[in-house]
């Protein structure tokens, strides 16, 4: 009998990941045998829905580094802290200034809890790339909306962070609660190289995801707290909700120990940040093949140096390099036309760098300049879609072509890559630029979620 999965990981243990999760197989940063930790609610281990011993104390300890008032492990990824995090801070009816390219997690959220939302695109620049949230178009938005939340990504997956402080400032001002997905920036507490953590920043609620930057197993993630606004007791129990039950002891022993051990050793994290800056700089001299370092336009008030993320401005793809890269035995996070990005950390092998960094080179030397096709979407600023997402995910739904969809309300969100925020969001009234939207995208080369056989799903 086959083992289709197993022998399927036996086969990529030779490939070098340049992708999650963080630990990059390397035994040195990731000594844990999961078969011998692997264990249940036994006297002296405590228990994740209720901790009182040695699971609280890792809590405890995990806060300090977080800079939160406590931190609380999820065993079932970023996701969950992020449904805990809605789910905890609205209920029915309630509207939540959501920021378009927010993780489906929280749309689940909203449907979830019933609230009604609010959506607040970010800019987007001449790439195309998804960028910072402009604080302003968050007051308009609350100006206009009395919301009882404010949900942001920062960090993106490309490793840009929008202004955090002036957009806590002004979500207080309005009393609301200001909850941040970050969960790509685990790793910013062990340099000052790296933005400043959410919490520091104010806000309320964030969520970090160890498994992707730092080495922890995947699905290890964290939920931080600061401050006053938020309910804990009814957090904690939103976080019950989303955590299993038997939740795995070898996840949350990875964090527990990386986050000790890298403290321990910080002359690890001063060794990345120079491998770190010598491979930026060496990748900026490409000239087909940038380097993504946006900062200060787009609403980007900073970014990740861990992520290295690249623009193609030549006569391929991003898909063409990762093919490249792949035959070379180097795997990448992410690609798509026009984009590619390689997640590094600090248990990375240094010596890819520099062999990515030839690869690189040696790709970027064989293009010729292509015109830049990207079309700047029509987008409002911000906007309220015409049904709840609870009220049009449980509508009946039917699907009919793109041209007979004006007019009618969206039955599912339809999204692109890139940029990656909704084309028409989940309960919107489709209009005519959102037509002429996707036309846009799909030319572009987009991968759009949410059309089947050219029909749009919409609401009876």
């Amino acid at each position: 009998m086959a083992t289709y999965l197993y022998d399927k990981l036996k086969e990529i243990k030779n490939i070098y990941p340049f992708h999650m999760p963080g630990h990059k197989r390397n035994r040195k940063f990731m000594d844990i045998n999961a078969l011998e930790l692997d264990c249940t609610e036994i006297k002296g281990l405590d228990n994740l829905h209720d901790p009182k011993g040695v699971i609280l104390k890792a809590q405890e300890e995990m806060a300090k580094y977080t800079r939160a008032d406590k931190s609380f492990f999820l065993v079932n990824g970023g996701s969950s802290g992020m449904l805990s995090a809605v789910y905890a801070c609205v209920n029915e009816g309630d509207t939540v200034i959501v920021a378009s390219n927010c993780h489906a997690s929280v749309y689940n959220a909203l449907v979830l809890s019933r609230a009604d939302a609010v959506y607040v695109v970010p800019e987007i620049s001449e790439e195309g790339i998804i960028c910072g949230i402009d604080p302003k178009s968050i007051e308009e938005a609350l100006l206009k909306y009395k919301a009882k939340a404010v949900v942001i990504t920062s960090v993106t997956y490309e490793g840009l962070v929008s202004d955090v402080k002036a957009i806590a400032d002004i979500t207080h001002n309005h009393g609301a609660i200001l909850i941040a997905d970050e969960c790509h920036g685990a790793h910013f507490g062990y340099s000052k190289y790296f933005p400043k953590f959410a919490i520091e920043c104010g806000a309320d609620i964030s969520v970090n995801s160890w498994h992707k930057s730092l080495p922890a197993f995947n699905q290890a993630a964290v939920l931080n707290i600061k401050g006053k606004r938020v309910d804990e007791n009814r957090l904690k129990k939103a976080i019950s909700f989303f955590n299993t039950t038997s939740p795995s002891y070898p996840i949350m022993a990875s964090m527990d120990k990386s986050r000790q051990y890298l403290l321990d050793n910080g002359e690890y994290f001063n060794i990345y940040i120079r491998n770190l800056n010598i491979l930026r700089e060496e990748l900026r001299e490409n000239k087909y093949i940038s380097l993504l370092d946006i900062k200060n336009k787009y609403s980007v008030h900073d970014r990740d140096i861990g992520k290295i993320t690249l623009v193609i401005k030549g006569d391929t793809t991003g898909y063409d390099v990762a093919d490249v890269l792949r035959e070379k035995g180097i795997e990448a996070e992410f690609a798509s036309v026009n984009e590619i990005i390689l997640m590094t950390s600090v248990a990375d092998d240094f010596s890819y760098y520099k062999i990515l960094s030839d690869i690189i080179k040696n790709i970027d030397r064989g293009l010729k300049e292509k015109e830049n096709n990207f079309k700047y979407l029509k987008y409002k600023i911000f906007y309220k879609p015409f049904l709840t997402p609870y009220k049009a995910f449980y509508s009946e739904k039917e699907y009919v072509c793109k041209n007979n969809a004006i007019g009618r309300i969206c039955g599912e969100n339809i999204t692109a890559y890139p940029p990656d925020i909704p084309i028409v969001s989940l309960g919107e009234k489709i209009e005519d630029y959102h037509i002429e939207n996707i036309e846009t995208l799909k030319n572009y080369g987009a991968d759009i979620m949410g059309i089947y056989d050219d029909k749009l799903c919409v609401v009876k």
